[in-house]
């Protein structure tokens, strides 16, 4: 192969790559959006109602705009159990589809919550399960901090949230 063939062919796959970096930067960037609008710094959380059903404990976290401005939500939270210095403890709540997504728009004052399901830990061998935490640490949608609040369970197989939903029960 001529040298000024082999020229061409590099300058070919330099603009190929550059054209599918171009495309999945855009794609990534739009599927990937923050799943926050408005200025939803301000929030709280909290544990809300529980109930219990085949070995199952649900527990609500209540997320609560303490803001002064309106702001929406929407999608899974990251949850975790963390220990009395902060480390995490298990694996963190896998997505569970029980709730459409859906926007979730919050005035001042507002709540909203995630319903998080913990298989309870005597169902498992022993050493299947994470020690038990001592709070929660959930990470809105679209949000880098954290929330975290005083909240004592274990982290087992079957770990869950909800997509977020509006009000507080």
């Amino acid at each position: 192969m001529k040298k000024s063939q082999q020229s061409d062919k590099k300058w070919t796959v330099l603009i190929g790559v550059a054209a599918v970096t171009a495309v999945a930067s855009f794609l990534l960037g739009w599927l990937w959006r923050p799943a926050v609008v408005g200025d939803c710094v301000s929030l709280s959380l909290s544990q809300g109602s529980s109930s219990g059903a085949a070995g199952t404990i649900y527990k609500k976290a209540v997320i609560t705009n303490t803001g002064s401005s309106t702001c929406r939500i929407t999608g899974y939270p990251g949850v975790f159990m963390q220990d009395g210095s902060g480390t995490q403890v298990g694996s963190g709540a896998a997505a569970n589809s029980l709730y459409a997504v859906t926007a979730v728009t919050l005035a001042p004052g507002g709540k909203a919550h995630t319903v998080v399901a913990y298989p309870q830990q005597p169902n498992f061998p022993p050493g299947t399960c994470s020690a038990i935490g001592s709070s929660m640490k959930l990470y809105v949608p679209g949000l880098a901090t954290a929330l975290v609040t005083p909240w004592s369970d274990y982290s087992c197989p079957g770990f869950s949230a909800t997509a977020i939903q509006a009000g507080a029960e």
